[in-house]
């Protein structure tokens, strides 16, 4: 995951809960983060380019490497992640 991303702050504008959130760009990433009241690790995010795959699978290195200490903070975003796969499951479920 060792990608540092260096280009100026810009937020997808665009609606990112319709698309699958493993699609997600990092600008999206980016954009769920600050809707989560999580707009404090925005920056940590976007230096290493994380986007909707990413997010997926990260591990207890990947937010060590991108600065993430705080115990409380990595399972809130765990979690979070967590609700969006169960939310997705279902929606496709739904569609079957």
């Amino acid at each position: 995951m060792s990608r540092p991303h260096t280009s100026a702050n810009r937020i997808n504008t665009g609606n990112f809960s319709e698309k699958d959130f493993s699609m997600w760009e990092w600008e999206d990433v980016n954009h769920w983060l600050i809707n989560n009241n999580l707009k404090n690790y925005a920056e940590n995010f976007e230096k290493y380019e994380i986007n909707g795959y990413d997010l997926c699978y990260l591990t207890n290195e990947d937010f060590n490497e991108i600065k993430i200490t705080n115990f409380h903070d990595r399972n809130l975003i765990l979690k979070k992640i967590r609700l969006m796969t169960l939310e997705q499951c279902k929606f496709e479920n739904l569609n079957i």
